[in-house]
Order: C-alpha cells, then structure tokens, then sequence
C-alpha cells in the first residue's frame, strides 16, 4: 500500500472517522479500502470500530502485532 494512504488513515482516525467515512476518504483519494483479509487492514478496520484510544495507541498496537505504524509522511524514504 503506498505511504500517502497512511496519513489519509492518520487523519481520519485523529478526525474521529468512522470505518464508514475512512472508507469512502479512501475512495474519494483514489487509494485501496481497508480489507479485511489483509492482517494489518482488519487490525485498522477493528481499531476504527471500537475507537480504544489516541493515534498513538493506535501505532503501539499495531506495532505490538508486528505491523508498521501508520506514516506520518508520504514522502518516499531514501534508501
């Protein structure tokens, strides 16, 4: 997935978006929806229906699960 759907992720969730809303930003920007049968999608879709915390909660969560934390940057890192 590319690193400018994170921070349209980001910013829904800090927005208080439901998966709903998250969903047609995605759709609206062009980028790929939340799926479930993706490991670290389902984790996000679980994250915006039961909202349990701050952005930062969010990223100590999906990084105690073995997943990258949502970028804060589209840029492309060099590398």
């Amino acid at each position: 997935m590319t690193k400018q759907r994170d921070v349209i992720l980001r910013i829904c969730y800090a927005a208080e978006f439901t998966l709903q809303e998250t969903q047609k930003a995605l759709r609206l920007y062009r980028m790929d929806t939340l799926y479930a049968r993706d490991p670290r999608d389902a984790l996000l879709m679980t994250c915006f229906n039961m909202r349990q915390g701050s952005l930062s909660d969010l990223n100590e969560l999906l990084a105690r699960n073995g997943f990258e934390a949502l970028r804060s940057s589209g840029k492309q890192e060099e590398g």
